[in-house]
């Protein structure tokens, strides 16, 4: 799906790293940024609005322990001046979810 609109999102700093937060829209989510490699990862939570933001679960199936839906695992990368693509593995709607943010 694409949107002909932008989306408010912010990025600001907490406990020592970044958070990165998308404000508005039916679909919404909340992480943490950790550089690597030239770009950032994301490990963060995705909500649907009217619902409090969630939390990345931590949790790894590797280990046997059962991930919850919303948790997201993505790859934040620099495409341009002011414009940087962050790329989510999707499991409820699409294989993939790309957001760009511009400022």
């Amino acid at each position: 799906m694409v949107y002909d609109q932008w989306f408010s999102c912010n990025v600001r700093p907490v406990n020592g790293g970044l958070l990165l937060q998308k404000m508005n829209g039916s679909q919404r989510f909340v992480g943490f940024l950790f550089p690597e490699s030239g770009a950032l990862v994301y490990l963060g939570a995705s909500s649907a609005r009217g619902e409090p933001y969630h939390n990345y679960s931590g949790a790894s199936p590797g280990l046997g322990a059962q991930v919850p839906p919303d948790d997201q695992i993505g790859l934040l990368s620099g495409i341009g001046d002011n414009h940087m693509r962050l790329e989510i593995p999707a499991i409820q709607e699409a294989l993939l979810d790309v957001v760009e943010f511009a400022r």
